[in-house]
């Protein structure tokens, strides 16, 4: 029963990690590209209802963004999340290698660029806003990755019991 219950937080714990690590995905690319349309339109003055505009826009954007990033990145995070899950990786290394690989496969999926390859610019934005979710997942619950397996009242940093 103990076991069935840690499972089961486990899954909830992932889940939070996840929603997090899109998150922060997400800001990174946002934080990335509202660099560069700031550096690329610096040369234009916007009213305060311009500005007002763009940001209520940026936002109802972000939202929607989520929810598809979210979904496209739901099956290749899945099959990471599993890979590390039961081999116990929990490595920062790992993880953020692993977030990067699951946002350029993302990229490659969406078919933005149709057939041909993306540009250098797209793969390495995106391997930012990877490597900082895989970054943010880690922080979360990739520390803890295959703890769940742990046997009831062993903490897995104390030593195994010896007999007496």
């Amino acid at each position: 029963m103990v076991f069935l219950f840690r499972i089961i937080a486990r899954l909830f714990v992932l889940f939070i990690a996840y929603v997090f690590a899109v998150i922060a995905g997400i800001a990174t690319l946002f934080a990335i590209v509202a660099n560069w349309q700031s550096e690329t339109f610096s040369d234009q003055s916007l009213t305060p209802g311009e500005e007002a505009a763009v940001y209520v826009y940026s936002s109802y954007f972000g939202a929607l963004s989520f929810f598809h990033i979210s979904a496209a990145a739901l099956v290749p995070a899945l099959v990471a999340i599993v890979f590390t899950e039961a081999f116990s990786i929990r490595s920062l290394t790992w993880q953020v290698v692993l977030g990067g690989c699951v946002a350029v496969v993302i990229l490659t999926m969406s078919g933005v660029h149709g057939e041909a390859i993306p540009p250098q610019n797209d793969v390495v934005i995106s391997l930012a806003a990877g490597f900082v979710a895989g970054l943010t997942y880690w922080l979360i619950a990739g520390r803890s990755a295959g703890s769940w397996r742990t046997t009831a009242g062993q903490d897995r940093y104390s030593a195994p019991d010896t007999p007496k």
